[in-house]
């Protein structure tokens, strides 16, 4: 799997990269402040930390997000905006996808105004504003842009690391993000560590993990006294977690149809090492009196979803499935049939932190023959 990161790049204010640096640590914060959140003293406290580098042979500051990692666009672009509008000036807002894929945007003075990317596999960089770019590409023209973008490599940081070359980016801030940048220099540039206000704490409860299914193999259509095993892959799209829960219900849970026996459980982890969980059903009911088979697994870890990027292409195509399925968790479920019927099953799959909106739900129909 290729390479995902963000970073911004803030052109420096009349190429003073300390006033640059104060006046950045400002607005950081003062952004921070404005969304809920509060400057903390070190990273154990911290629910997120921006990091703000700098070298003396080029006119940009760099700064490494951790929020943005998400790979959202908006949030990206929002951030530069602002810092664009604050310290008027222009600021860029890059991501990489799988390596595959680009988006460079471009703000000044609070306006964001132009952008390159490939997000939607058609790069057209024949341009109605080329001298907005040529700002930033001192003694060359946006026709060089286009030539480095026509002489990439498969990889599209070649094009970044050209870019880079163009507007006097040094090569190794602009083709970092947050995690990139702690494993290479973890010591290095100023960090600024940001922990959610406890009222935003609460209003987020319920916003952290969001389950949702990738694909179903098998159906519940079989005949009684014999058994039948469906597999889920379900992946989350939100952060990280650990714990899960499944309950099934239903009317031929109700009516003694069917009875699910035991399940397999098993994260996708790109090593391959990841524990497998066997555990069987406890039949209990409600507090409604409801019919209900249950099971809890704590320590399953629940990876966080990232955002790939869907493309037309077939070799794309494939990367894209597999950075789904890379942080996916398989959960096969064996059913015994007891007598025939052709009524609901309920399936909830559910994280135990927040149980409400990050659950995966499913209304499937059982047939059960007679032998």
């Amino acid at each position: 799997m290729g390479a995902f990161f963000t970073n911004i790049q803030v052109k420096a204010i009349d190429n003073d990269l300390t006033l640059t640096e104060k006046h950045l640590i400002e607005q950081i914060k003062a952004i921070h402040t404005q969304n809920g959140y509060e400057l903390v003293d070190n990273e154990d406290k911290a629910d997120k930390t921006t990091i703000i580098v700098s070298i003396d042979n080029s006119p940009w500051v760099s700064i490494y997000d951790e929020e943005t990692e998400s790979q959202k666009i908006e949030m990206l672009d929002k951030l530069a905006e602002e810092l664009s509008k604050e310290l008027e000036t222009i600021v860029l807002s890059l991501l990489v996808n799988d390596s595959d894929y680009i988006y460079i945007g471009l703000s000044k003075n609070g306006k964001h105004l132009d952008y390159i990317s490939n997000l939607d596999d058609f790069t057209n960089l024949t341009k109605k504003k080329p001298k907005v770019w040529n700002e930033i590409i001192p003694g060359n023209t946006f026709e060089d842009i286009q030539t480095a973008w026509d002489n990439k490599t498969v990889f599209v940081e070649s094009f970044l690391a050209a870019f880079g070359k163009l507007a006097n980016i040094d090569q190794r801030h602009i083709s970092m993000g947050y995690n990139y940048w702690l494993q290479e220099n973890s010591n290095a540039g100023i960090k600024l560590h940001f922990a959610k206000k406890k009222q935003e704490l609460q209003k987020q409860e319920l916003e952290q993990v969001k389950l949702n299914m990738l694909a179903r193999e098998g159906e519940l259509n079989f005949s009684n006294n014999n058994s039948n095993r469906i597999k889920w892959t379900i992946r989350n799209s939100g952060e990280a977690s650990t714990g899960l829960e499944i309950m099934i219900t239903g009317n031929c849970i109700e009516n003694q149809s069917i009875k699910p026996i035991s399940v397999i459980v098993k994260p996708l982890e790109q090593n391959g090492d990841s524990k497998e969980y066997k555990i069987g059903f406890i039949e209990t009911a409600t507090i409604s009196g409801e019919k209900l088979f249950y099971l809890r697994i704590e320590d399953l870890p629940i990876a966080k979803g990232i955002q790939p990027i869907k493309s037309s292409n077939l070799t794309k195509m494939q990367n894209y499935y597999k950075a789904l399925y890379d942080s996916a968790i398989n959960i096969e479920i064996v059913f015994s049939g007891l007598k025939e019927c052709e009524d609901e099953l309920k399936l909830f799959i559910c994280p135990l932190e927040n149980k409400q909106n990050g659950c995966y739900y499913e209304c499937m129909t059982v047939v059960i023959h007679a032998n």
